[in-house]
C-alpha cells in the first residue's frame, strides 16, 4: 500500500480536501500527523469550516428562540470538533469553542441535572489556553479568557454571599467549577472555609480578568491611539470597565470608589476609539455607562453632559432604561 504522502497532492488546500474525504472512511488515519505535517499555512479550506461554524455560533448568539439557539449551538460545536480532528493546532477554532462553552451548558456531560444558567468554564478556560499556547500574539484570544473570568468572578461573588446569607443556595457550587455544597447543611467551621475560599477565588478571577483585558490591549495596540484594530481595542476597553463597575459589588466604600473612576477612564478610552458612523449602538451604550457611572461618582454634571450627548445622537432614545436612583437623578438634574 502507497504511504499517504505518497497519494497526497501537492498543494495544501488539495491535501486538506483529500483529508477531510478520508476521516469518515480511514478513521485509522491519524489526523493530528497529517496536519503537523502538511499544513505550514492556513489553506482555504480550513477557513471556510470556521467560517461556517462561526456564523452557527453567530446565529446562535443573537436568536431569541432558546430552542433553535441551543441547536445551532450544538451543530457549530459539532462543525468544530470536526474542524479540529481535520487540524488539531487551529488555534482559532478553540477559541471559538471556548466562547460556546461560555454562552451555553451543551458541552456538559449530564444535562439532566444541570442548572441551565451553569457553564462549563473550566473548559473554556482550557480551551482559550490551547489558543494562545499557538497563537500567542492573538489579541482576541486574551479578551474572550477575560470574560470568561469575569464570569467565573461574578458567579463565585454570588454563590460566596449565598452561604454567608444562607440563602437560595441548596446547589451551591462556590468556585463555579468546583464541589457541590447545600449551605444549610454546612456547619460553622466548614461555612469559613468555604467563605474564605470564595474569596480568595473572587480575588484571584478579578485580578485575572483585568490582566487578559490588558493583555489584549497591548497586543492590539500600534502606538499612542493606534490600534491592529480599533473596534476591538474600544470593544476591551468597554468590557474592561463594565467589569469594574460590576466588581464595585465586591469592594469597600473607598475601594468601590476607586473601581468607578477606573471605569471611567477605560469608558473614555473606549468612546475615544469609538465610531458612531459604523457601531451606532456601541457608541450609545459606552455613554449611557458613562453617564450611570459619572452619577454614582455624584458628578451630575459630567453624567448630563453624556446624556445630553446620547440625545443629540438618538432624540428617541428611552431613559427609564436606566435603574430607578439613576433614572431619579436624571430626571431632578438633566
Amino acid at each position: 500500500m502507497k504511504s499517504i504522502k505518497a497519494i497526497l497532492p501537492i498543494k495544501n488546500s488539495l491535501k486538506i480536501s483529500l483529508l477531510i474525504s478520508l476521516l469518515p472512511l480511514c478513521p485509522y488515519i491519524n489526523p493530528a500527523i497529517l496536519a503537523n505535517e502538511y499544513f505550514n499555512s492556513e489553506p482555504e479550506e480550513l477557513k471556510s469550516l470556521y467560517r461556517d461554524a462561526n456564523s452557527k455560533y453567530v446565529q446562535a448568539f443573537v436568536s431569541s428562540d432558546p430552542e433553535k439557539q441551543k441547536e445551532l449551538y450544538k451543530i457549530a460545536l459539532k462543525k468544530i470538533n470536526f474542524l479540529l480532528k481535520v487540524a488539531p493546532r487551529y488555534s482559532k477554532a478553540f477559541y471559538l469553542r471556548s466562547k460556546i462553552k461560555l454562552k451555553t451548558n451543551i458541552t456538559i456531560k449530564d444535562q439532566k441535572n444541570i442548572d441551565p444558567s451553569f457553564r462549563d468554564l473550566q473548559g473554556a478556560i482550557d480551551d482559550t489556553k490551547k489558543a494562545i499556547d499557538i497563537d500567542p500574539d492573538n489579541y482576541k484570544f486574551y479578551d474572550t479568557r477575560a470574560e470568561i473570568y469575569e464570569e467565573l468572578f461574578s458567579r463565585t461573588l454570588i454563590d460566596r454571599d449565598k452561604a454567608k446569607n444562607n440563602t437560595g443556595c441548596s446547589n451551591l457550587r462556590i468556585n463555579a467549577i468546583g464541589r457541590y455544597y447545600d449551605c444549610k447543611e454546612l456547619n460553622d467551621q466548614t461555612r469559613s472555609e468555604i467563605l474564605s475560599e470564595g474569596t480568595f477565588l473572587i480575588n484571584m478571577y478579578h485580578i485575572a480578568s483585568l490582566r487578559n483585558y490588558d493583555k489584549s490591549i497591548s497586543l492590539n495596540k500600534l502606538g499612542k491611539d493606534n490600534y491592529k484594530d480599533k473596534h476591538q481595542a474600544s470593544s476591551a476597553y468597554f468590557n474592561k470597565a463594565m467589569f469594574y463597575f460590576r466588581s464595585t459589588l465586591f469592594f469597600n466604600e473607598k475601594s468601590h470608589n476607586k473601581a468607578l473612576k477606573n471605569a471611567i477612564l477605560n469608558l473614555n478610552q473606549a468612546i475615544k476609539l469609538s465610531s458612531f458612523k459604523k457601531y451606532r449602538i456601541h457608541h450609545i451604550n459606552i455613554l449611557r455607562m458613562r453617564a450611570i457611572t459619572f452619577f454614582r461618582l455624584n458628578n451630575l454634571k459630567a453624567a448630563c453632559d453624556d446624556i445630553n450627548l446620547i440625545k443629540g445622537f438618538d432624540p428617541s432614545y428611552d431613559f427609564k432604561k436606566f435603574r430607578s436612583d439613576d433614572f431619579k437623578k436624571y430626571k431632578d438634574n438633566c
